[in-house]
């Protein structure tokens, strides 16, 4: 029949009792034959991979035996790879990796294990929400990097770290009572359950910062610091996300606003803090440096105004080197968009300091701050109107007149070389 020529061509021998079901099925009565479209599966996790779960599963429900096999396709503490954070991405489980130096103890493995899986069988609900690793700190940067990245404690030899891999979230907690070869991770379970129900916040690396770090025009802000200096109801605070050193252009920006008390300029450096992402859109780790204005007003700090690179009048704000880091851009912004309250007197100084500067910058050329969705709506309009004017008089007279002058330089060409030729022919 069918099915044995499909046999013998792969080279595939079948079981001789399958085969024979296989026959009387066929030979069965109609009625028979429909019963098999619902056929049940067997499925065979390994049994090292639970405590509870029967090493045999029985069901003719596909979502079933789906659910089934990625629950039971990666052991407990399973090697992290592509494979395993993919079933743990379908799974909707946090990974937990507990950190240690593989080279100086590389007898603890197995014991790390086994302290896992004595957790989970004392705490069988963190076994649904996590999935374990071991992860080597040399992956990390070694000791040194991985103490600054994570702020712990250099003398610190095992540290669990959670990431939820769908949203980014991490978390972090020494593992008590360590030794060289041996630690409690039973004192982690509380921690495990908060970070399971949301409730443990989440870490967020922050500099350090010292008093004395603030004593020039631009104050520093740390992840930590953070929220506490934007959301000054009584301040305009424009902060600049950088990385590495803070930008020549804010300190100068700091210097016109060093005498206005209701007015701070703040840097916030990428490389050393973690953003909080849900205030600001994840495009900003791929900029050199980004500004944002959170006004003097209680309704405005949920909201900060971003910095759009200024339009200058014949010239693409687009093409060239970056127009907005210019300081008398950036600080006309700041007087454009604030609502903190500035001496008359001492507004139109800045001003007429931002007119000179900004003269300067551009030849003369006027230019103006805005809010990043008003530069993308006049971005729209000032393209159309290019659009517009192709086609008209002046256009086409303006390229009449190129044609022309293009015309008479060939013209001047081709005589200086008849003259050229000529006087050679002559010598």
């Amino acid at each position: 029949d069918a099915d044995a020529d499909a046999d013998a061509s792969t080279g595939l021998r079948t079981n001789p009792s399958t085969e024979t079901a296989d026959r009387a099925a066929r030979t069965a009565p109609s009625s028979h034959v429909a019963s098999r479209k619902n056929q049940y599966a067997i499925v065979l996790p390994a049994q090292w991979t639970g405590f509870r779960d029967s090493p045999l599963f029985f069901s003719s429900d596909f979502k079933k035996l789906r659910d089934n096999v990625a629950t039971h396709s990666t052991p407990i503490v399973a090697p992290l790879n592509s494979r395993t954070r993919a079933a743990m991405l379908r799974q909707g489980k946090k990974l937990a990796l507990l950190v240690y130096d593989f080279a100086t103890y590389p007898k603890v493995r197995k014991y790390a294990i086994n302290r896992i899986h004595r957790l989970l069988g004392e705490h069988d609900s963190l076994e649904k929400a996590f999935s374990f690793s071991l992860s080597d700190i040399a992956l990390f940067g070694g000791h040194a990097r991985f103490s600054a990245d994570w702020q712990t404690d250099r003398d610190t030899v095992y540290t669990l770290v959670v990431f939820d891999l769908t949203s980014g979230l991490k978390w972090v907690t020494p593992v008590s009572g360590t030794t060289s070869d041996s630690f409690n991770l039973m004192s982690a379970s509380t921690f495990l359950s908060r970070v399971a129900n949301m409730s443990e916040p989440p870490f967020r690396k922050s500099q350090h910062l010292a008093e004395a770090d603030n004593n020039g025009p631009v104050k520093l802000v740390s992840a930590n610091t953070h929220n506490s200096v934007v959301t000054n109801p009584a301040k305009d605070v424009l902060i600049c996300l950088h990385y590495g050193e803070v930008p020549h252009s804010l300190a100068l920006v700091a210097m016109l606003f060093s005498d206005v008390v209701d007015i701070d300029i703040t840097a916030f450096d990428l490389s050393a803090n973690d953003p909080d992402l849900g205030i600001y859109p994840p495009d900003i780790l791929k900029r050199a440096e980004t500004f944002y204005l959170y006004p003097a007003d209680p309704m405005a700090k949920m909201k900060p105004i971003r910095y759009a690179e200024p339009h200058i009048q014949g010239q693409s704000a687009r093409g060239g080197r970056q127009q907005g880091a210019e300081p008398s851009a950036i600080a006309d912004f700041v007087l454009a968009h604030g609502k903190a309250r500035i001496e008359p007197k001492r507004r139109a100084a800045i001003a007429a300091a931002i007119a000179i500067d900004s003269s300067h910058a551009t030849g003369g050329a006027q230019r103006r701050a805005e809010p990043l969705e008003e530069a993308e709506a006049n971005g729209k309009g000032r393209a159309k109107k290019r659009k517009q004017k192709i086609g008209t008089g002046t256009a086409k007279e303006e390229r009449q007149a190129q044609m022309r002058t293009k015309s008479s330089k060939k013209k001047k060409r081709k005589t200086r070389t008849k003259a050229s030729q000529s006087r050679k022919e002559e010598l």
